[in-house]
């Protein structure tokens, strides 16, 4: 037990991500592609498109109503394997954004408690059912890492006044 508290903080997070990552990467190659057809598919042709031609288009017609970010993550995948193997690489990769979401709820899970309950906490987010999602190309592997990263960043009203002294809550919890 002695030797497993040397590890810093900063292995066991990164440990757990490489588990997550590795443990989602195995769970989501098995899910036969594309499973949700449309969504993926698309999601796929834009990525493609954004990187061998640098537009968001499908089959030559110009898709306005896609977000960058996603095709953008699993597209070079796709521009620079064939479908297969391109469609596996971005559900790895999918499965390594969606795993670093731990990273931010320990950062701020840091500034509220102890270095272990944030690791907890960083671990328990690693447990939500929507990373099940990892294995399918859809925008639900970036869009978990962005919420996270947002609520982080958002969250301003809820800091630690000072050691051992509660929380100070923002204005929507004050009476005033």
């Amino acid at each position: 037990m002695a030797a497993v508290r040397r590890v810093p903080a900063w292995g066991v997070l990164a440990a757990l991500v490489a588990v997550s990552t590795i443990a989602r990467s195995v769970a989501g190659l098995r899910v036969p592609t594309p499973w949700i057809a449309a969504d993926e598919m698309t999601y796929a042709e834009l990525g493609r498109s954004l990187w061998e031609s640098g537009r968001l288009d499908i089959l030559g017609e110009d898709e306005a109503f896609y977000s960058l970010l996603h095709p953008a993550l699993i597209g070079l995948p796709l521009a620079l394997f064939d479908t297969a193997v391109g469609y596996d690489v971005a559900r790895v990769l999918q499965a390594l954004v969606m795993s670093l979401a731990a990273v931010p709820v320990f950062a701020w899970g840091r500034r509220l408690m102890s270095e272990r309950w944030a690791l907890a906490a960083a671990a328990l987010t690693l447990c939500l059912p929507g990373l099940a999602y990892s294995g399918l190309l859809m925008s639900s592997a970036s869009a978990a890492a962005i919420r996270t990263r947002k609520s982080r960043t958002g969250s301003g009203g809820v800091e630690p006044s000072r050691p051992r002294s509660g929380l100070k809550c923002g204005s929507a919890a004050s009476p005033s």
